[in-house]
């Protein structure tokens, strides 16, 4: 993933639901093991990944090559935007606003 290149958004739309799966008990692991890794960075520091995270979650028992793709889709997304994350500060101020927007509406579901 080192030499991989950078893409703009975590999901490209096209999780499309395949009955065939990999097969490769291995692969299979694998995938389970990186949507659980991934699944922690969308509760906490990255809520931007969570759609795309939990659309492929539902297809970790059999996942396809189209999943996969997806999955190496959201790791080039998330190479390209590693200096995104919440970041909680402490302030003197008083007035205690926390502000914060997102729009999830650009993935089909």
């Amino acid at each position: 993933m080192d030499n991989s290149s950078d893409v703009k958004t975590p999901c490209n739309g096209n999780l499309l639901k395949e009955l065939e799966s990999v097969g490769d008990p291995v692969r299979i692991t694998a995938f389970q093991q990186a949507i659980g890794s991934l699944n922690y960075l969308a509760q906490h520091p990255r809520p931007d990944i969570s759609y795309t995270v939990n659309a492929l979650s539902r297809h970790t028992a059999h996942p396809t090559n189209k999943h996969w793709v997806a999955l190496k889709h959201l790791l080039h997304y998330l190479k390209g935007s590693s200096g995104l994350c919440l970041h909680y500060q402490r302030t003197i101020s008083k007035e205690h606003d926390v502000i914060g927007w997102a729009d999830p509406n650009y993935v089909n579901d």
